[in-house]
C-alpha cells in the first residue's frame, strides 16, 4: 500500500488528528471558563492564533502514539483523554480551590496511592469505570469500526519523530527563549505579569488555559533577578546590622499550630450559623496578640503556607508553584526557623498525624533544620472523632503534649493538623450540632455542618489543650493559624470574597501571659519573626529585613497585596519604598532557593 491515495488517506488522518487536537483545547478553554459560554465566546475571538499554538502539542501526542502504534483510533484516543483529563483536573481545582492548575501540580500524581485515600471510594470507582469504558469503547473502534490500514514504518516513524518534537519542545515552554514559547508570543500571548511577581493567575486571564499553562512548562521556581550576584545580594546583606541583643535564661517551647482548613465562617456575608463554632478560639484572640493570616490557596495550598511560616520566604513570588518539592527538597540545607532554633540549642520535631509522603516533606523537612518527623505511623495517640477517616486534633494534642514532657531541651514543635481536611460531603463523618444555611444548594449546606461541626471539635480541644499548657512550670509559646479556607463553598458564592476566602484567624498564646495586640491581616511568612520576638530570641539580620518589609506590607499575595494601612493594594500599584523592598526580598529568596546561598553564607539567617 504504497499508492498516492494511501499516502494522501495517511496525510489526511493526520490532519484530522490536529482538528481534534484543536477542539481538545477550545474544549479545555470552555471548562477554564467554567462552561460559561459567553466568556468563552468572547475570550475565542480574540485569541484563535493562541488557541492554536496551544493545541500542538497535544497534536504531537497524537503524532506520537498514531505513528508508534499504527492505529488512528488509538492516537485519538490517547490525546484526548490527556487532554481532557488535565483540562477538567483544572476545572475541579478553579472549582475547589479558585485556583488554575500549573504544571507542578502533576507531581502530586507521584503520590496516587496517597491521593486516592483522599478521595471517596465512589469517585475513585467512577474513575476507573470510566478509563475502562473508554478503554474498550478505542478496542471496539481499532478493531471492528474503523481499522487503521497498515502504513508504511517509513511515514510512520516521521511522524512520531515529529510529535515527540513537539511535546518536548512545549515541556520546555517555560524558558524565556525556548521556540516554543517564541511561537506562542507572536500568536499574541503576553507573559509580562508571570515576570512581574509570578502572578499565575493574572497569566491565565490574559492567555487563556493552555498557553498560560505551557509557559510554566520547565520554568524554575522562580524568575532570576536582573541584577542578580554576589554583589547585588551583599547590597542587601550590608544594610541589616545587628546592635546586639542582651542574653536571657532558658528559651521557651515553641509550637507551631497549623490547623487544617481552620477558618472562621462566621465573617463571610452570606452564611447562616444558628451556633458560634469557635467561642474559645475567639475569646482568646481578643486577649493574645492575634490577627489573620493571608493563606496563599483557598481550599487547598497546606504546603504553601507551611513553607511560608517556617521560612519567612514568599510563595507569591514562585507563581505557585510549591517550594518544598521544587526547590527545598533539593537541597541539604535551607534557611529557615527550625534550622535557627536549633542552632540555640533547640530540639526540633514536626507532627503530621496524616502519612508522611505528601509535598516531599521526608526531604524539605531535614533540609529546614527539622530533626525528627513523626506521621501516624509514630504516634501513640490515634483516636479518630465520630465517623470520621482522620485523626483527631485532641489525639493530636496528646502527642504533642507527650514529647514537651519528653523533651529536656527547649522544643520547637510543628504540628500539622489533619481532623478538618474534606471531603465534608461525607455522611456521618461528625455528629453534627450546628444548623448552617446561606448556600444555594442544600447539599452544600450539609457539608458545611460537617465542616464547621469539625470546627467546634477544634476548639474544644485548643482550649483544653492550652488550659494543661497554661499548668506547666516551663514557659511555652503557641503560634496558631489555620492553613486555608475549606473548599465547601461554590464558586459562584466564594468568587466575589475577593480578599477574605484567602483569610484564616491567628494567635500568639503564652503560659507567661502576652499583653493582646491586634495585629490585623499577615501573610504566613510573617509569623516566625513575630514569634521569634515575642519569645526573646535575639534577632537576625534577616528578622530585621521582614520587619522593615512590615512596616510597608502587611500582606504579599500572588493576586493582591495588603498595605500598612490593611488596605488591599495591586502588586503593580506599590509605594517606591514598598516595591523597594519587596525587590530585596526577592533577591534574597532567588539566592536561597535557587542561587548561590551568598546570604546564608554570610550569617543572614542565624542558626546552624
Amino acid at each position: 500500500m504504497t499508492g498516492p491515495v494511501t499516502f494522501i488517506s495517511f496525510a489526511c488522518l493526520l490532519l484530522c488528528g490536529g482538528m481534534l487536537s484543536l477542539a481538545a483545547a477550545a474544549l479545555a478553554q470552555l471548562l477554564h471558563q467554567r462552561l460559561d459560554l459567553s466568556a468563552w465566546r468572547g475570550w475565542m475571538r480574540g485569541h484563535i492564533p493562541l488557541l492554536w499554538a496551544g493545541s500542538l502539542p497535544v497534536w504531537g501526542i497524537f503524532l506520537f502514539f498514531f505513528g508508534a502504534s499504527g492505529s488512528f483510533v488509538w492516537g485519538c484516543y490517547t490525546s484526548a483523554v490527556l487532554a481532557v483529563v488535565l483540562a477538567f483536573a483544572n476545572y475541579l481545582m478553579l472549582r475547589y480551590r479558585e485556583q488554575t492548575i500549573v504544571p507542578r501540580d502533576l507531581i502530586m500524581a507521584l503520590n496516587l496511592r496517597k491521593l486516592l485515600g483522599m478521595i471517596s471510594p465512589v469517585a475513585v470507582l467512577a474513575l476507573l469505570a470510566g478509563l475502562v469504558l473508554f478503554g474498550g469503547l478505542e478496542l471496539i473502534l481499532d478493531r471492528v469500526l474503523l481499522p487503521t490500514p497498515a502504513y508504511p514504518l517509513a511515514w510512520r516513524l516521521p511522524a512520531a519523530l515529529a510529535g515527540a518534537l513537539l511535546v518536548i519542545s512545549f515541556c520546555r515552554a517555560g524558558r524565556d527563549k525556548s521556540p516554543a514559547r517564541r511561537l506562542m508570543q507572536r500568536c499574541g500571548a503576553d507573559y509580562a505579569p508571570l515576570l512581574l511577581y509570578g502572578n499565575t493567575h493574572a497569566l491565565f486571564e490574559k492567555n487563556g488555559f493552555l498557553a498560560a499553562f505551557l509557559s510554566l512548562c520547565g520554568r524554575p521556581i522562580m524568575e532570576k533577578p536582573e541584577d542578580y550576584g554576589r554583589d547585588a545580594v551583599f547590597r542587601v546583606v550590608g544594610r541589616y546590622s545587628l546592635q546586639g541583643a542582651p542574653p536571657r535564661g532558658r528559651r521557651p517551647h515553641i509550637l507551631y499550630i497549623m490547623s487544617e482548613a481552620f477558618s472562621d465562617p462566621t465573617r463571610l456575608a452570606g452564611l447562616h450559623l444558628d451556633k458560634d463554632p469557635i467561642p474559645r478560639i475567639r475569646a482568646l484572640m481578643e486577649r493574645c496578640p492575634s490577627g489573620y493570616v493571608l493563606a496563599p490557596g483557598y481550599g487547598g495550598g497546606t504546603a504553601h503556607c507551611e513553607f511560608e511560616a517556617l521560612s519567612g520566604f514568599s510563595t507569591a513570588l514562585t507563581g505557585g508553584i510549591s517550594p518544598f518539592e521544587n526547590a527545598v527538597n533539593r537541597h541539604e540545607s535551607f534557611p529557615a526557623l527550625p534550622r535557627r532554633l536549633r542552632g540555640l540549642g533547640y530540639r526540633t520535631v514536626a507532627l503530621h498525624p496524616y502519612q508522611r509522603g505528601m509535598y516531599a516533606r521526608t526531604e524539605a523537612y531535614p533540609a529546614m533544620g527539622i530533626d525528627r518527623f513523626i506521621d501516624q505511623s509514630g504516634m501513640r495517640h490515634l483516636g479518630k472523632p465520630d465517623g470520621s477517616p482522620y485523626i483527631s486534633d485532641a489525639e493530636a494534642y496528646k502527642e504533642a503534649l507527650d514529647l514537651l514532657n519528653a523533651s529536656e531541651q527547649p522544643l520547637f514543635l510543628h504540628l500539622v493538623t489533619m481532623q478538618n481536611h474534606g471531603d465534608y460531603a461525607r455522611k456521618d463523618r461528625f455528629a453534627n450540632t450546628i444548623k448552617a444555611g446561606g448556600l444555594p444548594c442544600e447539599a452544600d449546606n450539609r457539608a458545611l455542618e460537617t465542616y464547621v461541626q469539625g470546627l467546634r471539635y477544634t476548639d474544644e480541644a485548643t482550649a483544653s489543650f492550652l488550659e494543661k499548657l497554661g499548668r506547666r512550670g516551663d514557659e511555652v509559646l503557641v503560634v496558631f493559624w489555620g492553613d486555608h479556607l475549606p473548599g465547601v463553598y461554590p464558586g459562584g458564592f466564594i468568587r466575589d470574597k475577593k480578599r477574605s476566602r484567602y483569610e484564616t484567624p491567628f494567635f500568639i498564646w503564652s503560659n507567661r501571659q502576652l499583653p493582646h495586640a491586634a495585629f490585623g491581616t499577615r501573610s504566613p511568612m510573617l509569623l516566625p519573626t513575630l514569634a521569634s520576638g515575642l519569645a526573646g530570641l535575639p534577632p537576625t539580620p534577616f528578622d530585621l529585613l521582614l520587619r522593615e518589609l512590615d512596616l510597608e506590607l502587611h500582606g504579599i499575595h500572588e493576586r493582591f497585596c495588603v498595605d500598612a494601612r490593611d488596605m488591599t493594594v495591586p502588586p503593580d500599584s506599590l509605594s517606591p519604598r514598598a516595591a523597594e523592598l519587596l525587590g530585596r526580598l526577592r533577591m534574597i529568596q532567588y539566592d536561597a532557593l535557587l542561587g548561590e546561598h551568598y546570604a546564608e553564607k554570610a550569617g543572614f539567617f542565624g542558626g546552624s
